[in-house]
């Protein structure tokens, strides 16, 4: 393995794959804000104060289902990052790697869209499909370990 990890082609694929992800979850955050904005509902006084609008004890629905999408990134995506990481590190190729990488963050984003737009089976099958691309890499990371 080369002794300059930035330079590789996994670990570019790797760069890439991390900043999708995290601008997905980027965007993903800032339409539930967006939504909130155009509902004129908030959570928080000094939202109202600052905004306008109507003070609330729960979000808009449409703002919950957004929200609820981020928090299932924030459940599923640290641990992908970590583990990419390290598949990396264990010198997967950068084929195999962009390969993980890529269905990883096509499922996500997928799941994301589905999740926003309430659209089933999308949003189980693209959940389903990121998880198998983790545990592939998991059992690659733990065969190569051993």
């Amino acid at each position: 393995m080369p002794l300059d990890l930035a330079t590789t082609p996994a670990f570019r694929a790797y760069a890439i794959a991390s900043a999708a992800l995290v601008l997905k979850m980027l965007v993903l955050a800032w339409y539930g804000a967006l939504l909130r904005g155009r509902s004129h509902a908030y959570l928080n006084e000094e939202d109202t104060r600052a905004f306008g609008g109507r003070l609330v004890s729960e979000e808009a629905p449409d703002v919950q289902r957004a929200l609820r999408a981020l928090r299932n990134d924030t459940e599923n995506i640290p641990a992908f990052l970590v583990l990419v990481l390290l598949f990396v590190l264990q010198g997967a190729t950068a084929l195999v790697a962009s390969i993980h990488f890529g269905v990883f963050v096509v499922a996500r984003a997928c799941f994301s869209v589905a999740y926003v737009r309430a659209l089933q089976p999308l949003r189980t099958t693209s959940y389903v499909v990121s998880t198998l691309a983790v545990i592939a890499m998991l059992v690659r990371i733990v065969v190569t370990a051993l």
